[in-house]
C-alpha cells in the first residue's frame, strides 16, 4: 500500500493538467520549449495556451518544439530522491518528442527508482494517464500495481492529428510536396 509521499509524479508540459491538480498531487512538470523563429518560450512558464494560439495564427512559419535537456531531468530526479521513495514519469509520445528518451536516460544516471512510461499520446489523454495513476495511488494500490496498470494504457489509445483546415495541408513552405 502506498502513501501520498511514496510516489512523485513527473510529466511534461503537454499533459494539460491544471495548476491546482499539479500542486495537490505531488506532480512535477518539466516544460518543453516552443520556438517561434528566434524566440524560445518554456511551455506553461513563459507562454500559455491563451498566448500560443494567437501567436501561431499570426506566424508565417510554424513553431518548433525542443525537449527538456537531460540535465533538467537528472537535477529533478536527484531532488525527488530526497523526498520520495519512487517516481513515475509519464511523457508525450516518443514518436513526437525526445522527452521520453531524455527522462529515461536521466533515470539511469540517478540512484533513484523512476519508472518512465511512453504514453504514445499527448495532451488530454496524457494528462488522463497521470490522473488515473494518482487515483490508483489514492486507492492504496502498490507502486508496482500502479506501474503495471499504467504500462497497459498506451496500447489502448490512439493519437490522431487533424489539421485546422485543408489549407494547412497544402502550404508549400510548411509541407513541401514530394515528387
Amino acid at each position: 500500500m502506498t502513501t501520498l509521499n511514496d510516489i512523485a509524479w513527473v510529466t511534461d508540459s503537454t499533459s494539460g493538467l491544471t495548476e491546482e491538480y499539479i500542486k495537490d498531487n505531488h506532480i512535477y512538470v518539466v516544460p518543453l520549449s516552443i520556438i517561434f523563429g528566434e524566440e524560445s518560450y518554456l511551455e506553461g512558464v513563459d507562454i500559455t495556451a491563451e498566448d500560443f494560439y494567437p501567436k501561431l495564427a499570426a506566424s508565417k512559419v510554424p513553431p518548433k518544439t525542443s525537449q527538456p535537456a537531460i540535465g533538467e531531468f537528472v537535477e529533478l530526479y536527484q531532488k525527488l530522491k530526497e523526498q520520495y521513495k519512487h517516481a513515475i514519469a509519464i511523457h508525450a509520445s516518443s514518436a513526437l518528442t525526445g522527452t521520453y528518451q531524455s527522462s529515461t536516460a536521466a533515470s539511469s544516471m540517478v540512484d533513484f527508482k523512476v519508472d518512465v512510461i511512453d504514453s504514445k499520446i499527448g495532451s488530454f489523454p496524457l494528462g488522463r494517464m497521470v490522473e488515473k495513476g494518482v487515483e490508483l495511488q489514492k486507492q492504496g494500490k502498490s507502486y508496482s500495481e500502479i506501474v503495471s496498470y499504467l504500462r497497459t494504457l498506451p496500447d489502448k489509445a490512439n493519437l490522431y492529428m487533424a489539421p485546422g483546415s485543408l489549407s494547412s495541408c497544402t502550404r508549400g513552405d510548411v509541407y513541401p510536396r514530394h515528387r
